[in-house]
């Protein structure tokens, strides 16, 4: 059933609760191991990818071929050592540390906070060198995201 002109990507379900009630979404299904959720009225769309950049481009993909999509959103969790548990953050640069590869996200709307450089790892440890957020998924999300929709 497709759902999403806006597709949330996110990798834990705790992660997507709070927008899943906010947008009053509903199960729509959970093929190939994918739980989706949807708005249909509204045209908003998530999928739980879990955890890694693998799960997560398996999981654009997936949701890419399941619904008309329009834009995409990685919303989740980071590691910084400095920030305060919730702060907002939207990425500026998406950079893969196990490939070197980098992407620059553009904007074509006000930005509502900070941004910040995401570096994407393959497993979260206690030696954070640089002054970056990270996590395991955004660079598998960007690189698979960008093959569906225009960068902006």
């Amino acid at each position: 059933m497709p759902t999403g002109q806006v597709n949330f990507v996110v990798a834990l379900r705790a992660e997507a609760e709070p927008i899943i009630e906010y947008f009053g979404m509903s199960p729509v299904d959970s093929e190939e191991g994918f739980y989706r959720f949807g708005h249909i009225q509204s045209g908003i769309g998530l999928i739980l990818s879990g955890i890694g950049r693998n799960n997560a481009a398996t999981a654009v993909c997936h949701q890419a071929c399941e619904t008309n999509y329009a834009a995409w959103i990685n919303l989740g969790t980071v590691v910084h050592y400095g920030l305060p548990l919730g702060a907002p953050r939207i990425a500026h640069k998406v950079h893969c540390v196990p490939t070197r590869r980098s992407w620059y996200p553009q904007f074509v709307f006000e930005i509502p906070c900070p941004t910040a450089t995401v570096r994407t790892i393959d497993r979260i440890s206690e030696n954070f060198p640089t002054d970056d957020l990270y996590d395991t998924e955004a660079s598998g999300f960007y690189e698979a995201a960008a093959q569906f929709s225009p960068h902006e």
